[in-house]
């Protein structure tokens, strides 16, 4: 039998390698993973906005730099990290695993990827790998060229680090939204690294504009303030309960010498508790902190103290169950036996594991169902945090006006009109639900209440150049005295009312941008009379249906 090489088609690859499955968060991470195994102190993450597009507007991101102070690469090195499944050995239990992040990770975020680094003072060449460029040359390879001033000022440590540069970037995500994933999620999957329990104390922060945030390192388990363990009758519903600690579950068919799987399960208070008008300030604000939610729930999967599967319930933990936690954490060895994949997102557990992992989680199931019950029959009432919830539902949301995609565009009529809303705002304040300590997870309120409007519509919208369309909801206005008003803040029948006026304010909005037919005192004048009308009309409508709400 012989050998026959066969051709391989270079752009092809590349689109394959790019479409393996990342999201933009999640290619980001996996960079980070070779500047953690570069042994990075420093990680900095630099998102540039497209001109005349706000943060919250889909397609926003024009780049994406990821700049380290890690031990550099030289010539040759920088060279065979652009290689297709570069030959590296890696330390043990690193990050990385089979040489492919780089560029898979990059390609699903742009189609220009620019790598550059320095090693003890001496800068390396400046490789970029450019799509178009493979598809001209009908071959994989980099362009080749010295690293500029401009680019020697990027670095983090004038004497060690790299820089990869991802530009012409071919994802639709808002840079709002990538910014939430990432400061939701960094803190959480390289919690060990950022809190020091590693060998390197790492730290990562994340630039937009002239914006910078810090990742707070963030366990997702709170083992510090969790008790040691549930007691149903001294069950106080705030606290979070260690059900099991560090128990170890081996893989089956594993060769001798493999170290066992850890497993760690903690209950926590239902997320309503945080409106528990029985506990103090701090004791709702911490409970709000720990974000139960069906996203959160399930089982963390750590590999080297890096999370790669955020809330899995395994078919083990039903949705309803959603103030359990579990971690499982395993290591390199255990690659082989989880078929742990190119982006390490995705393992397989095998069913023998997982029946032995559902009968551990029986007691502690039960127990979560026992401190879930407490929560229901403790819990009064709700603080009163009008839009607060409505706006969490629609911040990450894209603002879009589905003509725009067919009619012609001009860029700067648009701009035009938007500088002429943003002057009619007058100024403006917008308001957050973060609170003061926390100046990295800053959530905007799009959705506010004020006593009343400068006109007696239900509503009003306001532009804010990086954040879009904010309503302002008249609390002199029936609708809200006798409909809204009587609805609790959190209830998804009122969020649901608060988000239609939103996306009404929305319509308002893109529409006095984008019809350009239309001359813009003229769209101006039939947008707000129909605010008017509607307003009014509502009005009446609740004047004759008092008694619907008696």
């Amino acid at each position: 039998m012989s050998f026959e090489p066969r051709e391989i088609n270079a752009a092809r690859l590349c689109v394959g390698l790019a479409n393996i499955g990342y999201k933009s968060y999640a290619a980001i991470e996996d960079i980070i993973d070779n500047s953690v195994a570069a042994g990075a102190g420093q990680i900095r993450i630099i998102i540039d906005v497209h001109e005349n597009k706000t943060l919250t507007e889909k397609g926003s991101i024009s780049r994406v730099r990821i700049i380290d102070n890690g031990r550099g690469m030289d010539d040759a090195v920088i060279r065979k990290a652009l290689d297709i499944g570069s030959e590296v050995d890696y330390e043990a239990n690193s990050l990385s695993k089979y040489g492919m992040g780089l560029k898979s990770a990059g390609l699903s975020l742009g189609d220009r990827i620019q790598v550059f680094s320095v090693q003890k003072g001496i800068f390396s060449d400046c490789l970029t790998l450019d799509m178009e460029t493979i598809r001209d040359n009908e071959a994989y390879g980099v362009l080749v060229a010295p690293v500029s001033d401009g680019q020697k000022q990027l670095f983090i440590d004038g004497d060690c680090g790299t820089v990869i540069d991802i530009s012409e970037i071919n994802n639709y995500d808002t840079v709002n939204t990538l910014k939430k994933r990432l400061l939701d999620r960094l803190g959480v999957i390289y919690f060990e690294y950022l809190n020091g329990s590693t060998q390197n104390h790492l730290s990562i922060s994340l630039q937009i504009k002239d914006k910078q945030f810090t990742v707070v390192p963030k366990d997702i388990m709170y083992k510090e303030q969790s008790s040691d363990r549930f007691i149903e009758s001294d069950y106080d519903c705030k606290t979070p309960c260690k059900l099991l600690s560090d128990e170890a579950l081996s893989l089956p068919n594993a060769p001798s010498g493999v170290s066992p799987i850890k497993l760690n399960l903690t209950v926590f208070p239902q997320q309503k508790m945080h409106t528990y008008a029985g506990f103090t300030k701090e004791e709702r604000e911490l409970i709000k902190e720990y974000n139960v939610s069906l996203p959160n729930s399930g089982f963390f999967i750590y590999r080297n103290n890096r999370l790669i599967r955020w809330g899995d319930n395994l078919g083990i933990v039903d949705r309803d169950l959603r103030t359990l936690r579990g971690r499982i954490d395993i290591s390199t060895e255990h690659d082989e036996l989880l078929n742990v994949d190119v982006s390490k997102q995705n393992l397989e557990l095998p069913d023998e594991f997982l029946d032995a992992l559902s009968l551990k989680c029986r007691i502690p199931k039960e127990d979560a169902n026992k401190a879930f019950k407490l929560c229901s029959a403790r819990f009064e009432g709700a603080e009163n945090n009008e839009g607060a919830s409505a706006s969490d539902s629609v911040i990450d949301i894209e603002e879009e006006d589905p003509n725009t995609y067919t009619e012609q565009d001009d860029p700067a009529e648009t701009k035009r009109r938007t500088d002429e809303i943003i002057k009619t705002n007058g100024p403006i304040s917008v308001e957050s639900n973060a609170s003061n300590n926390d100046n990295n997870d800053i959530r905007i309120k799009k959705i506010v209440y004020k006593d009343y409007l400068s006109v007696p519509n239900l509503w009003e919208f306001r532009l804010d150049p990086d954040y879009g369309t904010i309503v302002h909801i008249n609390k002199s206005h029936p609708f809200y005295q006798l409909v809204l008003k009587s609805l609790n803040a959190i209830d998804p029948k009122r969020q649901a009312i608060e988000c239609f006026i939103y996306c009404l304010a929305v319509g308002e909005l893109k529409t006095k941008q984008n019809l350009k037919t239309v001359e813009y005192e003229d769209t101006k004048k039939v947008m707000d009379r129909y605010n008017q009308i509607v307003s009014w009309n509502l009005q009446n409508w609740t004047a004759h249906n008092q008694d619907l709400f008696d």
